[in-house]
């Protein structure tokens, strides 16, 4: 409806559009690596007349078609790529965090030194919730198109700075924290002080934010291992994840311990297995079972070929952008085992977040069959159809060099100290205490409390396997 921009408008679209014979002299088997219609996706057709023939695809190509409209500007392009790309990338890292996990402490761009070398580090967001910390490290530079196009030197650079320059920058902070188990105060380039009090801190997550799709690349490190492209082990590095794949993961894990089990799980999952699949391809199969495949898991004979895997999730995606009324999917559950999830998120008692991830661990099949035997062994209690004045079922799961308990405990008394002392027997018991981890959930009958009375666990745990 402003014609006094058509002008501009017009040479915008020149800019974007190739007329017929365009690529006549174009290296054939550059097509394919960096297809040039990727940057000019429409053909002029006559005066003010443009055509596109791969209009579906633009959004996929819309930060790429922005920034070759600066490419021209020496001085707009130093400073969008310099100062402008990573400011924003930090932003929206720190403001999706915050949104997303409410509870959490966020501290940007906290400056260190690191005593054994005397050098000085910056770690771009670190988010502490409970007794987990997700170290995160921003990267907002792009694959050139000599990269693209296969150039081994600049593709192998520009690996190197996107994924294993952050995963360095995140492990050394990581072993500064848990080598400092106290309270530390770190200044930004603000002037702002971080106050982190790394001593209850058990857990930490390396993660690579960075603002271009890396593809299959970024989610299979050890296709850059393969390759010779890094020397690293798949231990040390940090899963890389783009921006917008992060916005899904938020989106579609509501629970907070749900965001940091996926996190956790994702990277053992891509130290231990071998697949095929990008990161939303990763997500929709953990949504189909936590990552919670059993021996599988490091079994080096089989190979997952998870590619398009994400188009269960599609329709979800596709018909929010159009504002189309569309059913969100989710986690796997119970009914139960949701409200129980949900009421500890809700309370977050001492160590919730722990036994948050120990319940994540069961798949939808173990949740029904943990829940049948034990409403099997609350209607034996009740009715008195029992041999012991104290009855419980232990239910033990996950592969055996990373196994689980979940207990369930319905009883009847009154005395809370001698409840406490049964619920003590049972941690202490061999077969609990030869687990990773273990949650018991108490149903006092007397009450009928749902979806439980009360929760107890152990303080010793060892989530991750990596």
């Amino acid at each position: 409806g402003d014609n006094s921009k058509r002008k501009e408008l017009k040479n915008i679209f020149n800019e974007l559009s190739m007329k017929f014979g365009d690529l006549k002299d174009y290296e054939k088997e550059h097509i394919i690596l960096n297809n040039p219609i990727h940057h000019q996706p429409f053909i002029v057709i006559g005066e003010d007349r443009y055509y596109s023939a791969i209009f579906g695809i633009i959004p996929h190509l819309t930060i790429n078609l922005l920034e070759d409209l600066i490419s021209k500007d020496e001085k707009l392009r130093e400073k969008y790529s310099n100062r402008i790309k990573s400011k924003y990338l930090e932003d929206e890292i720190e403001r999706l965090s915050k949104i997303n996990i409410p509870n959490a402490m966020i501290f940007r761009g906290s400056l260190w030194e690191d005593t054994l070398n005397n050098k000085n580090y910056e770690n771009d967001l670190l988010v502490v919730i409970d007794t987990f910390a997700l170290i995160i490290e921003a990267k907002s530079g792009k694959v050139t198109p000599p990269a693209k196009r296969g150039a081994p030197k600049r593709l192998f650079e520009t690996l190197k700075e996107l994924i294993e320059e952050p995963s360095e920058q995140a492990h050394r902070f990581i072993e500064h924290l848990k080598k400092n188990k106290t309270i530390h105060t770190f200044y930004n380039k603000r002037g702002e002080k971080n106050v982190v009090d790394s001593s209850k801190t058990s857990y930490y997550i390396p993660i690579c934010i960075t603002l271009t799709n890396l593809g299959v690349i970024s989610s299979n490190l050890k296709k850059l291992i393969e390759a010779g492209i890094t020397e690293k082990k798949i231990s040390d590095l940090a899963p890389s994840i783009s921006l917008s794949d992060l916005e899904i993961i938020f989106d579609l894990l509501p629970l907070e311990a749900e965001k940091i089990h996926y996190f956790a799980r994702r990277r053992e999952i891509e130290n231990h297995l071998n697949y095929e699949g990008d990161e939303l391809d990763l997500l929709s199969f953990y949504l189909e079972n936590g990552f919670n495949i059993g021996e599988e898991e490091y079994n080096n004979k089989i190979m997952m070929d998870l590619i398009l895997k994400s188009k269960e999730i599609d329709p979800y995606l596709e018909g929010i952008d159009r504002g189309a009324k569309v059913s969100k999917p989710g986690l796997e559950k119970t009914e139960w085992w949701k409200d129980i999830l949900n009421k500890i998120a809700k309370k977050r008692p001492k160590n919730w977040l722990e036994t948050s991830f120990i319940l994540l661990n069961l798949t939808k099949k173990d949740q029904k069959k943990f829940e049948k035997t034990f409403q099997g062994l609350k209607k034996r209690v009740r009715t008195g159809k029992v041999e012991k004045k104290h009855n419980w079922v232990t239910f033990l799961f996950g592969p055996k060099r990373k196994n689980f308990a979940v207990i369930g405990y319905p009883y009847v008394i009154v005395d809370k100290e001698e409840r406490n002392n049964i619920i003590m027997n049972i941690l202490h018991s061999k077969e609990v205490k030869n687990t990773k981890g273990s949650v018991i959930i108490g149903i006092n009958l007397n009450k009928e409390d749902y979806p439980y009375s009360i929760l107890a666990g152990r303080l010793d745990t060892q989530l991750f396997n990596i």
